[in-house]
């Protein structure tokens, strides 16, 4: 089971998301993994999502993570939390986002397609438990076709960098 977080706030343009979309039977007393999604927004143009046509970019706040996930993860004793997006390393404060989970003693996942990671990687490298890259393509051509960019070479220097900076560290690819 799953907890996923779902952002709308269109009455005012606010960093905080409206409504928690999670249907918790009152016996469920635990949920083992939370997907966070701390912005609506990407940086590719992937064939397969939609991400990339949002227009308005929008961003979790730190207080929105203190306020509600916090107790959320406290309430239901989750364990791990798969932070996503959009791209989150297009949110401006995924440091201390991060920092703030893993302060609590949660297993931590960046799902990324490593585009921004650059911009983050030294705050965060010490608080990320596993990465999960998305490697769509063998070729940069291939590449450009279903994400719309061209950053492979810097996509795929990503795994080599963490498992040299974190040799212990769990790397899963998204092919």
């Amino acid at each position: 089971m799953f907890a996923y977080y779902n952002y709308e706030n269109k009455e005012k343009k606010s960093t905080e998301f409206k409504s928690l979309a999670l249907n918790v039977q009152d016996s469920v007393k635990k949920i083992e993994r939370l997907f966070l999604v701390v912005t609506n927004f990407c940086s590719s143009k992937c064939l397969l999502c939609s991400y990339w046509k949002n227009k308005e970019p929008k961003f979790i706040s730190l207080t929105f993570i203190k306020r509600k996930v916090i107790p959320l993860i406290r309430k239901y004793n989750i364990k791990f939390v798969c932070i996503t997006g959009g791209e989150p390393t297009l949110h401006p404060e995924l440091d201390k986002i991060i920092k703030l989970i893993k302060k609590k003693g949660i297993f931590v996942t960046l799902i990324t397609n490593c585009i921004g990671l650059s911009k983050h990687f030294n705050k965060i490298k010490g608080y990320i438990d596993g990465y999960m890259i998305s490697l769509d393509a063998d070729t940069p051509t291939l590449l450009y076709k279903i994400r719309g960019n061209k950053n492979f070479l810097e996509v795929n220097s990503w795994p080599k960098k963490i498992k040299r900076e974190s040799p212990l560290l769990k790397l899963c690819f998204l092919v």
